[in-house]
């Protein structure tokens, strides 16, 4: 075999390899995506459960303590609150939210909503919904 055809065999040889690489790198990126999804998602679930639970055994909760379950700043929080206000039957009493049991079940159907608004939005280094 002359040079130029062993030239061309190993430039095919790495451009296959590259190639295959390529692709392999893809799929873990993807598969690592779909993890990051599903733990996300995991996460979610995991915190309006602790929501739930807490409103199912109390009528009044801290701002903050929501703000922090919910990973999310006290500001959006409030600004959520402020926006169903119409909605729920529920106060604002200084630092806490008084919420009426029987809207216990739509003030949490109306949380999960608002995580799947809130997943389509950029998130800072911290974690907390912008």
């Amino acid at each position: 075999m002359d040079k130029e055809n062993k030239q061309t065999n190993i430039s095919n040889f790495l451009d296959s390899m590259m190639t295959q690489t390529q692709e392999r790198v893809k799929r873990v990126i993807e598969e690592i995506r779909i993890k990051q999804a599903e733990q996300a998602r995991t996460e979610e679930e995991e915190r309006l459960e602790k929501i739930s639970k807490l409103l199912e055994i109390s009528s009044k909760i801290k701002i903050d303590d929501i703000s922090e379950l919910l990973n999310i700043e006290r500001k959006t929080v409030l600004e959520k609150l402020i926006e169903w206000s119409e909605k729920f039957s529920y106060e604002i009493d200084g630092e806490y939210l008084n919420i009426k049991k029987e809207s216990v079940s739509n003030f949490i159907d109306a949380l999960d909503e608002q995580f799947a608004t809130w997943k389509k939005q950029e998130v800072t280094r911290n974690g907390k919904v912008l």
